[in-house]
């Protein structure tokens, strides 16, 4: 998957995460919504650019689908470690 950066407000890069066409289409680089077990809120699971998976429910996701902290991606040795961007991200899930 091709790799798309844009850049914030403050001049930070920020890597943008698509949305997965659906649960069982689930490529490197994409996002899927999920609740958060813990809390019952809105949040994602993603596979970084190398094809490992990670969830989100310990970080921040804004209503424009802005990330923070940054994320860092769970598999021991990979270097993903970006402020990311979830494309199409609607805290409400509609």
């Amino acid at each position: 998957m091709e790799s798309v950066t844009e850049v914030d407000e403050e001049g930070t890069s920020v890597f943008i995460i698509k949305k997965a066409k659906s649960y069982k289409k689930f490529e490197s680089g994409t996002w899927w919504r999920t609740l958060a077990k813990d809390t019952g809120e809105m949040t994602a699971w993603f596979r970084c650019p190398n094809g490992h998976f990670g969830t989100l429910s310990d970080h921040s996701i804004a209503s424009d689908g802005t990330v923070s902290p940054s994320v860092v991606c769970p598999e021991k040795g990979c270097k993903f470690h970006e402020n990311i961007k979830l494309e199409d991200w609607n805290a409400s899930g509609v």
